[in-house]
């Protein structure tokens, strides 16, 4: 029995006809003699006659396809751009999405926060927070600090955290070099650099172990080294850091109740899920911050997420559309192609006619188109990784991902998107080669074929590839109704009132240190020099200092609006006297500061029109008493003034913003002055003056707020420019695909349109009727294009600007440009049709 089983299975891999022929024979054979070598040469024989059967077939489909240059060219090329934004993409969102991040156990890690500040939380409640879940988790905590780094030139700024002793063995980091803190051996005079600063300030030796870096006002020895590209996790992203050091537990900055200064990482025990432990740590602590009283609460803010929510930011969304994008451009390409493959197939019908009455079989014909698809495929897989190449070593270097360098460090042409790559040229096999020809089996194929040329089948034929049409015309609408969306949003951004005058603006960002090594009465002293430096030297009356700028965001602050009510929390800067006439910002009601209020002064305050409307009912909040939380003391303030609001942020909706005087509270740290007309060399001036008025300082970033303004829109107008560039692709094709029906029905239907000529019809109702044949599938393919949009836009548009009420109004603007280029790409068919004279309908006959 199981020498039958054997030989059957021997004969599947010859060919049918030769299986049929020689099947008695071989099964003879097969009893006689040594069944098993029997069986091994049968098989072999087959397998070589099939590999034969194979090549003979490839060349034939390469002889094919290089007779008809212009259709490959075309289906080649088409293929490729779509696999090349697929694979470009794929990586992208393998890198952001599926890629493990490189933590032990990532899925077990969680970000705690209690404050809306882009901080964590405090170090009292992130002690507190410790004991209450210690039976399933464990805490860790990091705060940034920035202090100055002595070298031989100018002094250096680096960005550094203080740590929890158990900081990196909860991430499950090992360092390259030496050892990092431990519960045992934690010792705030050690310190643990980054293996770029081990490299740049060590040359990348042994030799730096034990040795004394002194960083601000402290010195520390170094222990280890951090691996390479290792950033320290936040809520807001992965943020570069140059060392680290142990949290002080007797150092009453560091430890103080009102210090949100923490990023908190819980790591949940093994054997349990951290998703589902996430709404017991919230509550957890909530607890704790309900119990502060001598704190204001922030329990509005208290949140617990993995943290592979938060460190891909808000890229994950924008990066899942731009797939469903390139998604639909590559089921355009492969309907597309398909189209024409349909078109050219049936001007081959003699050709394959002969073919079948020869004798091939159903199953040759089918591997010889599916052959041709294989190759057309193939090609542009080739062409598609070519373009994709390039543009992923680009990827990692652009601006745009620089916060995500986890994510974007393995970017590049990796063995998966190979693999990747395959599955897209079997998909384009199948649906451009096998599946527009199951309907047609046996020698239905050459017949079928045989009477296009007569009307007899050509109908068929048309409504197959109109079908395909209407498909391509409702997958490219989408497109372009979501990319309309895209740019009206990019464009709502830049129409937004700035409430101030951008021209000749220029902003000095200047970075100070953590560690106390410079006074706010030197800072105060060093910001007068530096105004009266421009004054004198540019004669400029322009120049200011505050915390923030308008659209760098944000600062918050805590505020307690009435005496007795809760506090609320609002957008908060301080400035100088001159900040409002240097960025032309309108005083609508009082006074703006003075030079009188100083730190010993009575607490005053301006406002902007948003908080006194939310919280005042009223523009006239002058003489109001609010009471913010920037001060170590309870202070209250009395309003002075109010201004026009200014955003904060392109694309947020305007926040209430509190102003207080430099001179009585303080921040980061900004000079905004406005040069004169035709003045140059703005970035020196500054420079300059800066280095003047504070040489132990490091020169600050000098950047021009038109240059400020680019970067801010950078964002979305890329991404309009990616997704319209993505949407003029799929138009392209879906219109290319009615240029080639319409013209493949127009030279199947002559003969029609010669009869039509000859019994009176005129050359514009002859080009009437093919037009309105080609508009009648577009309607419906754009009909279906726009329902879907509709649909797709319900989510799209929580990630737009300004765009809920126009969307009707885009829409129907879209519909007419669609119906409107189906028309234009009908036209040259339609013309030719309306030229046909009645002699060719006999030529025909």
């Amino acid at each position: 029995m199981h020498k039958r089983i054997v030989l059957r299975l021997s004969l599947l891999l010859c060919p049918r006809a030769f299986r049929d022929h020689y099947r008695e024979q071989l099964t003879a054979e097969f009893e006689a003699g040594d069944w098993r070598a029997a069986a091994w040469d049968i098989a072999v024989t087959g397998a070589l006659m099939r590999i034969e059967a194979i090549g003979r077939d490839v060349q034939t489909a390469g002889r094919s396809l290089f007779r008809a240059p212009l259709v490959t060219a075309v289906a080649v090329i088409a293929m490729g751009l779509a696999i090349a934004a697929n694979v470009v993409v794929a990586s992208l969102v393998e890198g952001f999405m599926l890629r493990p991040l490189p933590f032990s156990q990532p899925g077990q890690l969680l970000f705690a926060q209690e404050t809306d500040l882009g901080r964590a939380m405090s170090y009292p409640d992130a002690q507190s927070l410790a004991r209450a879940i210690g039976l399933y988790a464990d805490l860790a905590l990091a705060a940034p600090e920035r202090v100055v780094f002595s070298t031989q030139g100018r002094p250096l700024l680096v960005d550094g955290a203080t740590v929890s002793p158990n900081y990196f063995g909860l991430l499950g980091i090992r360092p390259v070099l030496g050892h990092f803190f431990s519960k045992a051996t934690a010792d705030t005079s050690q310190v643990v650099i980054s293996y770029e600063f081990w490299r740049a300030h060590y040359a990348g030796g042994p030799g730096a172990l034990g040795q004394l870096l002194r960083l601000g006002l402290h010195s520390y020895q170094i222990v280890g080294v951090a691996p390479p590209a290792f950033h320290d996790p936040t809520p807001y992203g992965f943020v570069e850091r140059s060392y680290w050091h142990s949290i002080n537990p007797h150092d009453p900055r560091s430890i103080a109740t009102f210090n949100y200064n923490y990023n908190a990482i819980v790591r949940v025990r093994a054997g349990l899920s951290g998703r589902s432990l996430t709404g017991q740590i919230q509550a957890s602590l909530a607890t704790i911050v309900k119990r502060r009283v001598s704190v204001k609460e922030r329990v509005c803010c208290v949140r617990v997420t993995p943290i592979a929510d938060d460190l891909s930011g808000p890229i994950e969304p924008l990066l899942l559309l731009l797939y469903v994008f390139v998604s639909i451009v590559i089921a355009i390409a492969f309907v597309n192609v398909a189209a024409l493959n349909i078109a050219r197939n049936t001007t081959r019908a003699g050709d394959l006619t002969v073919r079948v009455a020869l004798g091939a079989s159903p199953a040759r014909i089918a591997s010889q188109l599916t052959i041709e698809a294989f190759l057309q495929a193939l090609l542009g897989c080739a062409v598609g990784l070519v373009l994709a190449c390039p543009l992923l070593r680009e990827l990692s270097s652009l601006s745009l991902l620089a916060a995500y360098p986890a994510q974007t460090a393995a970017l590049g042409m990796r063995p998966w998107l190979a693999v990747y790559a395959s599955v897209l040229v079997l998909a384009a096999t199948v649906s451009t080669g096998l599946l527009p020809g199951l309907g047609r089996s046996g020698r239905r194929i050459g017949e079928s074929l045989q009477s296009v040329g007569r009307g007899g089948d050509g109908f068929q034929v048309r409504k197959t590839l109109a079908r395909l049409v209407v498909v391509e015309i409702a997958l490219a609408t989408v497109l372009v109704a979501a990319s309309t969306l895209i740019f009206h949003s990019a464009v709502a951004m830049t129409q937004v009132p700035l409430g101030f005058d951008p021209s000749n603006l220029y902003v000095a960002t200047v970075r100070l240190p953590h560690d106390g090594s410079v006074t706010k009465t030197q800072m105060r002293t060093y910001v007068q020099r530096v105004i009266a430096t421009l004054q004198s030297s540019l004669g400029m009356d322009n120049v200011a200092a505050s915390v923030e700028v308008p659209l760098s965001c944000c600062s918050t602050v805590g505020v307690t609006m009435r005496p007795g009510a809760a506090p609320v929390t609002t957008l908060y800067n301080a400035v100088t006297p001159q900040y409002f006439n240097t960025l032309r910002i309108p005083i609508l009601l009082g006074r703006t500061f003075r030079a009188s209020d100083d730190a010993g002064a009575p607490c005053v305050a301006i406002v902007d029109e948003t908080l006194a409307h939310e919280y005042y009912g009223t523009v006239d909040a002058v003489g109001r008493i609010l009471t913010p939380d920037v001060f170590s003391t309870q202070r209250g303030c009395t309003v002075v003034g109010v201004v026009k609001s200014v955003p904060q942020a392109y694309g947020e909706a305007q926040a209430p913003m509190l102003y207080l005087p430099m001179a009585q509270a303080w921040g980061f740290l900004q000079f905004v002055f406005r040069m004169p007309e035709g003045a140059r060399n703005a970035s020196a001036e500054i420079l300059r003056a800066t280095l003047q008025a504070g040489p132990s300082l490091p020169e600050p970033r000098v950047i021009s707020y038109d240059t400020l303004m680019e970067q801010q829109l950078a964002v979305p107008q890329i991404s309009a420019a990616v997704f319209g560039i993505l949407a003029f692709i799929a138009l392209v094709l879906a219109l290319s695909g009615i240029y080639a029906l319409t013209a493949y029905s127009v030279a199947r239907r002559t003969r029609e349109f010669g009869i039509r000529s000859a019994v009176g019809a005129s050359p514009v109702t002859i080009g009437r009727h093919v037009c309105g044949d080609a508009v009648a599938r577009g309607g419906v393919g754009v009909l279906i294009g726009v329902v879907l949009a509709s649909l797709f836009s319900i989510p799209l548009k929580t990630m737009l600007y300004g765009t809920s009420e126009d969307v009707p109004m885009l829409f129907l603007g879209v519909v007419f440009a669609m119906l409107t280029l189906t028309v234009f790409a009908a036209l040259a068919p339609a013309l030719r049709a309306s030229h046909i004279e009645p002699a060719v309908a006999l030529r025909h006959e």
